[in-house]
C-alpha cells in the first residue's frame, strides 16, 4: 500500500506544520538506520524538518501482507524546487521494483506541477542508486565535492520531465 503526503500552501512560508506524525517520522528514522550508514543518514530532527517544508512530498510503501504493515521504503521530493531528496527501501525489499515505483510516482506528480525538469544528489560511492536513476534519465552534470563531509563527494543528477517515465508501469508485489 502506498500513502502519499504532500505539505504544500500558497504562502511565502519556507516551513509549515509538519505533514507526518512523530511516529511516522519515527519509522522514517527507523528506516533510514536500516538503509544508510551513521555518517550517511538523516537523524529524527532533520527528517521532522524535512516533512515541516512548505512543498515537501512524501511516498510511503508499507508491506500489506504482514498483521502489522511494517514500513518498507519511503521517498522525499521537493514539489516546490523539483528536488528528490532521499529514497529509503528496506534491505529485504530492494530488487522489487518498490524504489523504481516510488520514484516514477514523484516524477509523475513533479510533471503534473509543470516541472520539466528534476535534480538529485547522490554520492559517488552508491552505484545503485546511481544505477537506478539512470533508468529515469537521470545524467550527473556536476561533481560536488566534499558533499557528505570531507572527501565524500556526491554527483548532481539531473532530468528531463518532458517524456512520461518509462517505469510508470511497474507493478508493485
Amino acid at each position: 500500500m502506498i500513502c502519499s503526503d504532500y505539505n504544500i500552501a500558497y504562502t511565502r512560508r519556507r516551513f509549515l506544520k509538519p505533514c507526518l506524525s512523530s511516529e511516522e517520522i519515527r519509522q522514517l528514522e527507523a528506516l533510514e538506520r536500516l538503509c544508510f550508514p551513521p555518517q550517511d543518514r538523516y537523524d529524527f530532527r532533520t527528517l521532522r524538518l524535512f516533512v515541516s517544508l512548505n512543498g515537501i512530498g512524501v511516498l510511503r510503501y508499507y508491506e500489506e501482507s504482514l498483521p502489522e504493515r511494517p514500513l518498507v521504503a519511503f521517498h522525499m521530493f521537493d514539489c516546490l524546487t523539483a528536488e528528490l531528496i532521499t529514497l529509503d527501501v528496506h534491505p529485504h525489499h530492494r530488487g522489487k521494483g518498490i524504489g523504481s515505483h516510488l520514484i516514477s510516482l514523484s516524477l509523475e506528480k513533479l510533471r503534473s506541477l509543470g516541472h520539466t525538469r528534476a535534480t538529485c544528489e547522490i554520492s559517488v560511492g552508491n552505484v545503485a542508486s546511481l544505477n537506478l536513476h539512470k533508468k529515469f534519465g537521470f545524467k550527473p552534470i556536476k561533481l560536488l565535492r566534499n558533499y557528505y563531509g570531507a572527501g565524500r563527494h556526491a554527483y548532481l543528477l539531473r532530468t528531463s520531465l518532458r517524456q512520461p517515465t518509462r517505469s510508470a508501469s511497474i507493478t508493485i508485489p
